[in-house]
């Protein structure tokens, strides 16, 4: 008989896998929720398997800038050059590694398992909604300190604290005051607020700053 706990935590590993608006439909389909009560207002932009990217704005990219040194060299792997935490970070004057992967035609390097051929100190980027906890845990198996823009809700599930845990890694928030607008997106209006999940970058464990969006 398979123990409570262990499945607790499997189930709680797809749902982390997943977009919210994936795991409302799911729970829908179960008969879990009532989906009059649990749709998502129309208000707000549908972030699932079909919308994975949210391209990051300048704005929030600065909120990261001050705990990286010019020295460090960044790669940002989820990102395009025309990206911000690729040619933005360069403007500033940073050295930026960036390489992409398009999961839909499969071109491009992935980050899962990709072997950079580069040297670099730091990972810093916006990884995709979906399937969060893999790329907190591909970060650590490069043994770098690490920066990556995720749900803030994201750290409340059981497989990124898990991995924390695992690699005995002191983890690190930073926390902005409201929500980030992505760029590429239709229509302006997020449910959820994004924060930077770090390890070893920040000079303690919870940061609080505020957003300048004015700035883009």
């Amino acid at each position: 008989m398979r123990d409570v706990d262990d499945w607790f935590d499997e189930a709680m590993e797809k749902i982390q896998s997943m977009s919210p608006e994936e795991t409302v439909e799911s729970g829908v389909a179960a008969g879990y929720f009532d989906p009059n009560v649990t749709k998502q207002p129309s208000c707000f932009v549908k972030m699932d398997s079909s919308n994975i990217e949210a391209y990051t704005p300048k704005y929030a990219v600065d909120l990261i800038v001050p705990y990286i040194p010019k020295d460090k060299v960044i790669w940002a792997p989820f990102s395009r050059p025309e990206h911000h935490f690729a040619n933005y970070l360069r403007s500033l004057g940073y050295t930026v590694h960036n390489t992409h992967f398009d999961p839909k035609t499969g071109v491009g390097d992935d980050f899962l398992t990709y072997e950079p051929d580069f040297d670099f100190d730091v990972i810093v980027d916006n990884p995709p909604f979906k399937g969060k906890a893999k790329y907190v845990e591909r970060a650590f198996q490069h043994g770098k300190p690490f920066a990556l823009f995720l749900p803030f809700n994201s750290f409340g599930d059981n497989g990124i604290p898990k991995l924390f845990m695992a690699n005995d890694a002191e983890p690190q928030l930073l926390i902005p005051d409201r929500r980030t607008q992505f760029e590429n997106q239709p229509k302006k209006g997020i449910s959820f607020k994004t924060v930077y999940i770090c390890h070893g970058v920040l000079p303690k464990q919870i940061v609080f700053r505020k957003l300048h969006p004015s700035k883009d």
